[in-house]
């Protein structure tokens, strides 16, 4: 393959959710392109290689694993001086001080981390903490920051930070194999990525609009996916139609989402949020906020609600379920929108961000 160009790091490679979902599609949107570049992509020791995707340009190597900081401050710059990489890429928000800063490209999702709260709990504070730090030293001076979305961009903007934007992908998530039914399985369902934060993914309100309106909890199911013990956390008993999936394999998940009435994704803090374009790419419609990044990374493909209002959530589960027209034309707009996700568009306009910053001054 040649001296590796560029390093990747792939610390979260096996995680099959948010900086891990990330990686996994950087790294399938770059395998599959065509490109003279050769990548390393440092992986944890733990991490099963031979499940990962083989690509021809790009070789994964295995390293002690460590907690976060100390594998991106100490591991990935002792990997990084003993190969001559003209660049090393770090995917999540923050990173090391010891890279040189020409060498440094940074992805950053979002900035919530610059605005820590202060009744989190201590190992949390220490996370952001580390994060805060880290933005503050190193990712500032990096050589290229990426943002996920223009709103992204814009925050980064706000503090005098330059950034291009590269929009996020799931077409390695989108062609895993799975059942195809010929109609929907029964009890029909919505599907909404749940997290307990109140101030993320908004699934108290998801919850309350289902239950609190009988045309939708007496008649379909809400499946939520991503947390633990939800049922413990909500109060919701074995007679109501909610169920918590907290672990899903990527095959059942994809089945999830080819077949639900609709895809409820109404987060109030994002820097991109995926479900959105998920439910694009398996043409299932989806609800989501009106305010930005959700807005943005929509556009005119899904209904949009007012984040903070349990009717017009509720309302707009109503209408995906009983208004055949709004339904099919959300999917047919979201075909379209998912053209602007591709794995095409986001290799070409990262490889022409890497080659960009390699050639000769």
């Amino acid at each position: 393959m040649g001296t590796p160009q560029i390093l990747i790091d792939g610390y979260l490679l096996g995680k099959k959710s948010g900086f891990g979902r990330f990686v996994f599609e950087l790294c399938h949107a770059i395998g599959t392109s065509d490109t003279d570049l050769s990548f390393d992509v440092a992986v944890p020791q733990n991490v099963d290689v031979s499940a990962l995707k083989s690509y021809p340009n790009i070789n994964y190597i295995k390293l002690p694993r460590v907690i976060f900081p100390v594998w991106e401050q100490i591991v990935i710059p002792l990997l990084a001086s003993l190969k001559p990489y003209a660049l090393v890429h770090f995917p999540y928000s923050t990173s090391a001080v010891l890279v040189p800063s020409k060498r440094r490209v940074v992805t950053v999702h979002d900035l919530t981390f610059l605005n820590r709260a202060a009744d989190r709990d201590f190992k949390a504070s220490l996370i952001h903490a580390y994060y805060e730090s880290a933005f503050k030293f190193a990712t500032k001076s990096a050589r290229l920051l990426i943002s996920v979305s223009d709103t992204t961009k814009d925050a980064l903007a706000d503090i005098n930070l330059s950034s291009r934007r590269i929009y996020n992908t799931v077409d390695a998530f989108l062609a895993v194999k799975r059942l195809d039914h010929a109609t929907r399985p029964t009890p029909q369902y919505f599907l909404h990525r749940g997290s307990p934060a109140a101030n993320h993914r908004n699934t108290d309100r998801v919850i309350e609009a289902f239950l609190t309106t009988p045309a939708l909890s007496e008649n379909f199911q809400l499946k939520i996916f991503g947390v633990g013990k939800g049922h413990e956390r909500w109060g919701i008993t074995e007679d109501q139609p909610i169920e918590f999936l907290e672990r899903v394999s990527d095959e059942d998940l994809a089945e999830l989402y080819s077949n639900a009435i609709a895809v409820i994704a109404p987060s109030i803090l994002e820097g991109f949020c995926l479900p959105i374009i998920e439910g694009f790419g398996f043409n299932t419609p989806v609800i989501t906020s009106g305010i930005n990044p959700m807005r943005e990374i929509a556009g005119d493909a899904a209904l949009l609600v007012d984040p903070l209002s349990v009717s017009e959530i509720a309302e707009a589960m109503v209408k995906m379920a009983f208004d055949t027209g709004t339904s099919e034309d959300c999917v047919l707009r979201g075909k379209r929108r998912m053209n602007a996700f591709n794995r095409e568009v986001v290799a070409k306009d990262l490889l022409s961000s890497y080659l960009g910053l390699m050639q000769p001054a």
